[in-house]
């Protein structure tokens, strides 16, 4: 510095923190002593104010477009990129390519090891597929341990490259957690290919979400394209998606009669899905499509969406003076949605105080395969057994039959399994079987009902083998009520 000049460095702060500093050199003496540092200072605290301003809208708009956990784009931010290189492929006609991941058993490690654990996995497998990719591609977090590649100007060939690149990253990694264990994991995938499959990014993502479900169903560890049985699942689920916003989901209600009198007692809610789209034109029954709404996740919003109408149903006829039973399936993905059981036993208290006094007209019936255990079953059912429902034990025979949820469950009913039911009308070992079955119940004051009654020959034997009460086409077909036929 030169004779006479004078230095002096200010900081720039802001919250008391320390962001930086700046220096102004004067060239007369003892200018800083004449003049005052106040403003200089005030300049320091103004800056780093505005600094901090600009520091944190920067690590905002970080946080809105990257997942904290992997570094990853987060969804909204892979979405908006997807749209960008839709746009441009529909512009310049060029492919592109979606690869939807998902760690194979990612729930086990959560289990066995914790979600810390798990948090550790998910972010080393996020670098693993960052650096299987391409430059110029976008690797993102889809949701939980699901995970979305978007492969710009890429042909279907060329995508499943990168995509079984990408599988072999992961399964040839020796991941160490907690005390030095060594963990393999693999990896699924489905890819879907633009123009070669859809042409909309949203019907994209549901055939690489259907190319998955194969994939895992298939034994996992693979990467799959889509099948014809991939676009029926996927084609399938769109129709569950609108039904469920549209209330084009209807129960239809079937007679559950007593064998020994012929006298209705109750019904049974079957869900039933009324379409209208190219694809399809009536009424689509519950076989045609529950296994697909498992499969998607969607099992819950329509198991909910029956409750509440038959709910309502049951309520109309006890307003007109009718109180017959309710048959209602429930799936153990609906127990485990504790916001939606929680809405459902309000429902089931409003409904009861207009019953009058005795038990609940409504039946929850479930199946036991559907539980690990009876424990966990009564944890889930509380919520509707505190509301005074009673259970049935649905297709009781048809395989698992643990003789433990008798014990462990406020159990009502034993609904016999159809096939068992008709293999019975003919076959000694079928009657046997539901002898034994009958004669249980009997014992802990249980009433049977036997599914599938098909003719009167089938209705005989059942009352010949003691069962209480029938159900099935013999008796009525399953009706869907006026409103929902008038509208079909």
């Amino acid at each position: 510095m030169l004779q006479g000049q004078q230095l002096m460095c200010f900081r720039l702060a802001a919250s008391e923190v320390l962001a930086g500093g700046f220096g102004v050199t004067v060239d007369r003496s003892n200018y800083f002593e004449r003049v005052g540092t106040e403003s200089l200072s005030l300049f320091g605290r103004v800056a780093g104010a505005l600094l901090e301003q600009v520091t944190l809208r920067a690590r905002l708009r970080e946080a809105a477009e990257y997942d904290e956990l992997t570094g990853l784009l987060n969804r909204p931010a892979i979405q908006a990129a997807l749209e960008h290189v839709h746009a441009r492929a529909e512009r310049e006609q060029v492919p592109y390519a979606i690869l939807l991941i998902d760690l194979d058993q990612f729930k086990t490690i959560n289990d066995h090891y914790g979600h810390q654990t798990g948090d550790t996995v998910l972010a080393q497998v996020a670098q693993l597929l960052n650096g299987a990719v391409r430059q110029g591609d976008w690797v993102g977090r889809w949701g939980g341990e699901e995970f979305l590649i978007l492969l710009p100007d890429t042909e279907a060939d060329e995508a499943m490259g990168i995509a079984d690149r990408a599988r072999r990253a992961v399964g040839s990694r020796t991941f160490m957690i907690e005390q030095q264990r060594a963990l393999q994991l693999t990896i699924s995938g489905g890819l879907a290919c633009y123009p070669l499959d859809e042409s909309e990014p949203t019907q994209l993502l549901g055939i690489a979400d259907a190319a998955l479900y194969e994939a895992k169903d298939s034994g996992r560890n693979r990467v799959q394209r889509p099948t014809a049985r991939g676009r029926r699942i996927y084609t399938m689920a769109s129709r569950i998606e609108t039904a469920l916003q549209s209330n084009g989901l209807q129960p239809a209600y079937q007679a559950i009669v007593d064998l020994r009198t012929g006298e209705t007692i109750g019904y049974q809610a079957l869900a039933r899905l009324i379409a209208n789209d190219t694809g399809h034109q009536g009424i689509i029954e519950a076989e045609e499509f529950i296994e697909v709404a498992s499969l998607r996740h969607l099992i819950h919003r329509v198991d909910y969406s029956m409750f509440r109408s038959a709910l309502h149903h049951c309520q109309g006829q006890v307003q007109s003076g009718v109180l017959l039973l309710h048959f209602i399936n429930v799936s153990a993905g609906l127990l485990r949605q504790r916001e939606m059981m929680n809405a459902l036993a309000t429902l089931l208290r409003e409904h009861h105080s207009t019953c009058g006094p005795g038990e609940h007209p409504i039946v929850v019936e479930i199946t036991e395969r559907d539980f690990i255990d009876s424990q966990q079953a009564l944890e889930m059912l509380q919520p509707l057994v505190d509301q005074g429902v009673r259970l049935a034990i649905d297709d009781f025979g048809s395989g698992y039959s643990s003789f433990r949820y008798l014990v462990d469950l406020p159990v009502h009913f034993l609904k016999i399994e159809g096939r068992l039911v008709r293999q019975a009308r003919t076959a000694a070992k079928a009657q046997a079987v539901i002898r034994s079955i009958r004669y249980v119940a009997r014992e802990l004051g249980l009433v049977t009902l036997a599914e599938g009654i098909e003719d009167s020959a089938t209705a005989d034997r059942m009352r010949e083998l003691g069962v209480d009460l029938g159900q099935g086409r013999y008796f009525a077909p399953p009706l869907l009520d006026a409103s929902s036929s008038e509208r079909l």
